[in-house]
């Protein structure tokens, strides 16, 4: 049967977007609580511990009456309660009214919030250019989300021209706050050279300073980088190290970078049982390649106890990929398989491949 081993994951070309990436978002929706000293003191320490107690009802009370004297942190704490409907029904119409007040009056926390609504059209009309006016409004004042997500925005050229040199400007203040996303970014950005020169080793140093806040994305392409040589000499075992613990902090293309290293057996001993483990936790996430080799390893054995029925039931999964190169492989291993099983079998292996399809893949083999 063919089987058909991935290549290495280096993750440069879709960075850490606002809202037009696939990978989240950064959300500065955090309530806020006043730390210095205030003629409000007391009321916002029962606020703090209202909230750390998930007591929302009596946060919203309490940052209703600051509100009324005119306490702009709890002008941004009330629309928070509204957009995310704790403590008080959700109304995003009120959450923009109280964001917007707090903004106008210059607070960076809310102009960061109502920037954030507009990019996502959440309680107004989806606006990009409203939104990186007042991301910038909040950047300018050293709020470091806001640096980030303008960044991005000129990366991206949403609401504003693209603009590569202004988006590592902003990275880097943000970046210099230690913001993880911003590091990883501005990595990115010396990766492929971008508003900067090409520069490798500068993109491992600011992956590498990302990755000491465990931000798994950075964590998976120093790995990557090791493997390739990328600014630092190739170094298989090293980056096995990092696959694994971007893996252990959710990385999907550390897995599978994972799968393949075991498989192939580079920078440690050849082991498919452990490369199978890893392409069986990346199958359950609905990853077709790694559905088509999961079936490639029941039906060789490879790893596991040779299982033609389980290896259908997986080429069959990956046969519904929108990339045309497993379709056709999972394609042609469907077809060999089928002249190998009996009738009870086959059948058998399609009421497994609905179950597990149907179940979203919590009712797999």
């Amino acid at each position: 049967m063919t089987s058909r081993w991935t290549k290495l994951y280096l993750t440069i070309s879709c960075m850490f977007l606002l809202v037009s990436c696939s990978q989240a978002s950064t959300s500065v929706e955090t309530y806020t609580v006043a730390k210095n000293k205030t003629a409000n003191t007391a009321e916002w320490e029962q606020i703090a511990t209202a909230i750390k107690a998930k007591d929302y009802s009596t946060a919203y009370k309490l940052s209703s009456l600051l509100a009324e004297r005119d306490d702009l942190l709890a002008e941004h704490n009330l629309g928070l309660f509204y957009s995310n409907g704790q403590g008080v029904k959700a109304d995003k119409k009120l959450a923009i009214y109280w964001y917007r007040k707090a903004a106008e009056q210059g607070l960076p926390e809310a102009q960061a919030s109502l920037g954030l609504m507009y990019s996502r059209g959440d309680g107004v009309q989806q606006d990009f250019q409203l939104s990186a006016q007042w991301f910038k409004l909040a950047a300018e004042q050293g709020h470091a989300e806001s640096q980030y997500n303008l960044g991005t925005m000129y990366a991206v050229g949403n609401g504003i021209s693209q603009d590569y040199a202004e988006a590592v400007k902003w990275y880097r203040k943000a970046a210099d706050q230690k913001y993880a996303l911003a590091q990883f970014n501005l990595g990115a950005m010396h990766y492929m050279g971008q508003g900067v020169d090409q520069d490798y080793k500068a993109a491992m140093a600011w992956y590498l300073k990302a990755a000491e806040q465990n931000l798994a994305i950075a964590e998976s392409n120093i790995g990557a980088m090791y493997t390739h040589g990328d600014g630092v000499e190739q170094d298989y075992k090293a980056a096995l190290s990092w696959f694994e613990k971007a893996a252990t902090h959710g990385s999907i293309d550390a897995q599978a970078n994972l799968a393949l290293m075991y498989a192939k057996g580079m920078g440690i001993d050849q082991d498919f049982e452990k490369a199978g483990k890893w392409y069986r936790k990346l199958a359950l996430l609905g990853d077709a390649q790694a559905q088509f080799n999961l079936g490639s390893m029941y039906a060789t054995g490879k790893g596991t106890s040779k299982n033609l029925v389980k290896a259908y039931m997986w080429w069959s999964l990956a046969a519904r990929a929108a990339d045309s190169e497993i379709l056709q492989m999972a394609r042609a291993n469907q077809a060999k398989a089928e002249k190998l099983l009996t009738a009870d079998q086959l059948k058998r292996a399609k009421e497994m491949m609905l179950l597990c399809q149907q179940s979203n893949y919590q009712q797999c083999e």
